[in-house]
């Protein structure tokens, strides 16, 4: 219940659409398990083809607060 913080992670989208790697930018929550899972899971996402089939760079921060902490 007490485990919160913000994770920027940090990924690059490939002109395939296809994740083609990700890791972690910066967190305050230290949490290796959460984070670990995180970018696991980012890897398997698809996105729209970017314009002209380039990489796009991406940094996307996530906050963790438990519900009713505003």
């Amino acid at each position: 219940p007490s485990l919160n913080g913000r994770i920027a992670v940090e990924f690059t989208i490939g002109g395939n659409g296809l994740v083609k790697a990700a890791g972690i930018g910066s967190t305050t929550m230290n949490s290796k398990i959460v984070e670990d899972c995180i970018v696991m899971r980012l890897k398997t996402w698809k996105f729209p083809l970017p314009a002209g089939g380039v990489d796009v760079p991406v940094t996307y921060p996530f906050v963790f607060r438990r519900a009713g902490q505003g």
